[in-house]
């Protein structure tokens, strides 16, 4: 063996497993011989001495192993390179060091090693340095590098965090804890979580800070109202100062309304009772149902026709409020307690939108709201094709009948008048809604200054209606009306024309022109009613002759009293039939 060594005469227990000698594997002090090899940390490592091996082969004849520049003959027998050797395996641990009397302190490298392995000895740097000094500047935490380097100049690093501190407090003032009052809002689920950030009014702690926590921290829905939780804040002393705050804890979140419809009798005496509960459909709050009420809890004859809308408002345990709204039907099926609600109509409200069918513009398809887009008499609801002729006409007339100056007049009604040509024309759907979309804008620019807000209202609602049914692809081209005459007075072949009723202006404010056509004479009636069906005053009842027929209505009851504002209907009852004209009446 070169360099003097042997492999087991001077092992102890003949085991050639002591460093630096030879590793055998298995061990030689077994008795068995094998193969030897260096340990990983060796000093005999790539130790031997070339300068010998001058042959190609060793004494077995084998190959001499050449070197990688090919130019020597490397064979150092059992002192080879055994490959690299490991790095060494660094264990950090995080210190606090203490100031001392002198307000001083410095961190040995080889403090922060906590059991560091390698090919030894072992020596340590922090931050490139064996030692790190500290004065009072430096109290708090610090992260540092530990370089670990083996006999073999091999390096490897670990990170360990310093804390300075100073138990004796020569150098800061211990910590002042400082509270404010706050607001904690439940969330949904009826629960609320708090920072201590939520309650520092300004504390500190000029050691540095360890920790800052606040007691209780979380909030149920049985915890609504003021509370008083402590702040504690903990320098890195250890030192530690508290405080207490007012936290005051809201539920702010609504419950869930939840409503149902329901269908009462009434009794014999004509009367009937609902209770929140009988409408209440499953209405819900994290923190509990406080109350409900009903908008209207006594219903009678007059609630027979279509649904009455009655209000469910719910309140929860801290005072919050919902809504939702339930429709309640009304029938006196059993007891026959009121009288007929529509005594001109044997079929009474057949399709339940609360109008009776003689004066419904749509007696078998619920439509309470009576829509009539092109004012033909027949509903949307039955009539969805809309005519744009009389859609148009109708709102101009509407337009030229309000008090405002002619110019705004004539853009509107030139532009509805350019829409339905163009409509009439042949002309893509998209060009006729973008001059509807003029009177739009412009109308909107208007209201308020140069059109009153009601009648903007009004036009805005008619032409948005009317580019809703375009898109529906529902609008029609219609011939003009024929029923344009002036003068009453039958003319040529007018005696075998069907019977006609017209209202103009349609809405109206002061007083509104109805005009119908007789084919025969004998006895008519013209009235106005309400949406319930409740006749409002009657226009005429008696003879007339047939031709052309016209009367005025004011807006008055029966008695001249003023009707409020909203949609009523005109009813002709002749011999040839009954026709029915809706008009609105705007206060």
């Amino acid at each position: 063996m070169q360099g003097g060594y042997s492999p087991c005469a001077n092992c102890p227990n003949g085991d050639g497993n002591a460093d630096p000698l030879f590793v055998s594997q298995p061990p030689i002090g077994l008795g068995i011989t094998g193969n030897l090899r260096l340990q990983a940390c060796s000093p005999a490592i790539d130790a031997g001495d070339n300068g010998a091996n001058t042959t190609s082969e060793d004494l077995a004849g084998n190959p001499r192993v050449v070197d990688a520049s090919g130019s020597a003959t490397v064979d150092m027998g059992a002192y080879e390179f055994q490959g690299m050797r490991p790095n060494p395996a660094p264990v950090c641990q995080n210190i606090t060091a203490q100031l001392g009397p002198d307000n001083t302190v410095t961190v040995l490298a080889s403090e922060l090693n906590d059991g560091s392995t390698g090919c030894g000895p072992l020596s340590f740097l922090i931050d490139g340095q064996a030692s790190l000094s500290f004065d009072c500047g430096g109290l708090g935490q610090h992260t540092a590098t530990l370089t670990v380097t083996d006999a073999f100049g091999n390096q490897s690093t670990c990170n360990a965090t310093m804390t300075v501190a100073d138990d004796d407090n020569p150098c800061c003032a211990a910590p002042e804890a400082s509270c404010k009052p706050f607001t904690a809002v439940l969330n949904a689920g009826g629960s609320a979580t708090l920072t201590a950030g939520d309650v520092d009014g300004g504390s500190t702690y000029e050691c540095g800070l360890q920790s800052m926590t606040v007691s209780p921290n979380t909030f149920s829905c049985a915890d609504a109202g003021p509370q008083t939780v402590t702040l504690t804040v903990t320098d890195i002393n250890n030192e530690s100062s508290s405080c207490n705050a007012q936290v005051t804890v809201k539920d702010e979140t609504p419950p869930t309304a939840r409503c149902r419809n329901r269908t009462v009798e009434l009794n014999a005496g004509g009367s009937a009772t609902l209770t929140a509960g009988d409408v209440d459909g499953g209405s819900a709050d994290a923190c509990g149902i406080g109350g409900r009420t009903l908008s209207q809890t006594a219903f009678s004859c007059a609630d027979l026709l279509g649904p009455r809308p009655v209000t469910l408002t719910v309140t929860d345990a801290n005072n919050n409020t919902a809504s939702c709204t339930a429709s309640v039907w009304v029938r006196d099926d059993l007891f026959g307690a009121c009288p007929d609600p529509c005594p001109n109509d044997p079929d009474d409200d057949i399709d339940g939108d609360g109008i009776c069918g003689d004066v419904d513009n749509c007696p078998a398809d619920f439509n309470p709201g009576q829509e009539d887009l092109d004012q033909d008499g027949l509903g949307l609801a039955c009539d969805p094709e809309v005519c744009i002729n009389t859609a148009v006409d109708g709102l101009n007339a509407y337009v030229n009948g309000l008090s405002i100056s002619s110019s705004i007049k004539r853009a509107i009604t030139r532009r509805l008048g350019l829409a339905a040509s163009k409509f009439c024309s042949g002309y893509s759907t998209g060009s006729v809604i973008s001059s509807l979309d003029y009177v739009v804008s412009y109308v909107q620019y208007q209201s308020g200054s140069g059109i009153p807000v009601d009648a903007a209202d009004y036009i805005l609602a008619q032409v948005n209606g009317l580019i809703g049914a375009l898109n529906a692809g529902v609008v029609v081209c219609c011939p003009v009306p024929a029923f344009m005459p002036a003068n009453p007075g039958p003319a040529a072949g007018q005696a075998e024309a069907a019977l006609q009723l017209d209202a103009n202006p349609n809405p109206f404010r002061e007083e509104v022109t109805i005009r119908f056509y007789l084919p025969e004479a004998g006895p008519a009636a013209l009235e106005a009613f309400n949406l319930n069906g409740q006749r409002v005053t009657t226009l005429h009842s008696g003879y007339l002759d047939a031709g052309f027929q016209r009367f005025s209505w004011n807006g008055s009851g029966e008695g001249g009293q003023r009707l409020s504002g909203g949609v009523y209907l005109i009813r002709l009852q002749a011999e040839s039939g009954t026709l029915t004209q809706k008009v609105s009446l705007m206060r």
